[in-house]
């Protein structure tokens, strides 16, 4: 159907400001019609007609454009297509030449009988970065810098070494001269008794050796007795130089206190896997076990043991003391005690650390040995003619 616009009084059609403006055009196309008819809105529908109808004259204009274009791209391609197939001097041609020119060049280039070739080259120079008696070559270097770390490791632990058997000669020679002692157990209980009177001092209290002296039941239990300053308590110890079953302990412990008199006490092993519990301090009610190894003995596990034990004493006592807070004191008492569990298992893997490195010192002077035999092994397979691959 085509659309007839009817001028009235002479229609206008401008453009002001980049905006299309129209006046006194009047149209009787139908579908116009029956549009704007239908239309809630006789304006919008009226633009948005006109505005589909630009861009649809605006395709159709486009579309010609692109048929052109497609043409001379047909005609490009066929000269190019010419260009390509010319047998004298086409693209075609000189491809074919140069690549037999490359084929030759490479020939000459590869050629393992020609020193002058890359192969030949290539070969010698081979064999000069992979010498390592020639100053200087890569393969020379490696070996220099390899052999000054592996020396330096081996010194490193030929002193660690050194160091921890000298360390353990003397924890040794200690323990023999404790073992060696006339009364078997003597020395540790003496060595026990010592360290605590020089604690106990510390905060005014007095301890003394007891061991052979009979207490209040007739009995010797309980090997050192401390009385503690201000009041008229004290805590008693008791030292074992032997293994001993946890049972037995606690009640060998709860003996020490009736016979002592005391309101704690503290039964101190020579060593670890003598006491029935892993934990180097542990504490049960009034009673408490403590490993004081004899061959390192770590006086701070001592010091912490006694100051649980005259806390014991103190709230025993039932005097009210101006400062003394007993349940913050029992508090830092246990913080105390997870940092001693702490420190003994650091201590033990330490021990395992300085066996293993000892070890590994060993397992180094064994991989030396196999490197040098590797490197020979390479010298060898160096030192044999080197061929090229036979070309195709």
């Amino acid at each position: 159907m085509t659309a007839q616009l009817s001028p009235v009084d002479a229609p206008c059609v401008c453009i002001a400001d980049g905006i299309v403006h129209i006046d006194r055009v009047v149209s009787s196309d139908a579908d116009l019609v029956a549009l704007v008819t239908e239309a809630a809105d006789p304006v919008d529908t009226v633009l948005r007609v006109l505005v589909v109808g630009a861009r649809a004259f605006a395709y159709s204009r486009t579309g010609i454009d692109v048929a052109v274009v497609q043409h001379e791209f047909a005609v490009l391609a066929e000269k190019f297509q010419e260009i390509l197939n010319d047998p004298a001097g086409g693209v075609q041609a000189r491809l074919d030449s140069w690549r037999d020119e490359v084929v030759a060049l490479f020939t000459a280039q590869f050629d393992p009988d020609r020193t002058s070739s890359a192969i030949g080259k290539f070969d010698a120079a081979t064999r000069r970065l992979l010498n390592p008696d020639i100053e200087g070559s890569p393969l020379a270097h490696v070996m220099s810098a390899v052999g000054e770390q592996i020396r330096q490791v081996l010194d490193a632990i030929a002193r660690l070494a050194e160091q921890t058997a000298t360390e353990k000669a003397a924890v040794e020679a200690e323990a023999r001269t404790m073992q060696l002692t006339a009364i078997k157990g003597l020395a540790f209980e003496d060595r026990v008794a010592e360290l605590v009177t020089g604690i106990a001092a510390m905060s005014g209290d007095v301890a003394e050796a007891v061991g052979t002296q009979p207490g209040s039941n007739g009995g010797k239990a309980g090997d050192v007795v401390v009385e503690v300053k201000r009041t008229a308590g004290r805590y008693a110890i008791e030292c074992k130089d032997r293994k001993l079953g946890l049972r037995a302990a606690l009640e060998e412990l709860g003996q020490a206190t009736v016979n002592r008199e005391a309101a704690a006490a503290i039964m101190v092993f020579a060593q670890q896997d003598q006491c029935p519990v892993p934990e180097p301090f542990m504490v049960f009610d009034k009673l408490a076990l403590l490993v004081l190894d004899k061959s390192q003995p770590n006086l701070t596990a001592l010091r912490l043991a006694c100051a649980w034990a005259r806390t014991q004493v103190l709230a025993d006592s039932g005097r009210t003391i101006e400062g003394l807070d007993v349940a913050e004191i029992r508090s830092l008492v246990d913080k105390g005690r997870h940092i001693l569990g702490r420190i003994t298992a650091i201590r033990k893997a330490l021990a395992t650390a300085m066996n293993k490195i000892q070890n590994a010192g060993e397992q180094v002077n064994e991989l030396d040995d196999e490197l040098s035999e590797v490197l020979g092994q390479i010298e060898r397979a160096l030192a044999t003619p080197f061929h090229a691959p036979a070309g195709p």
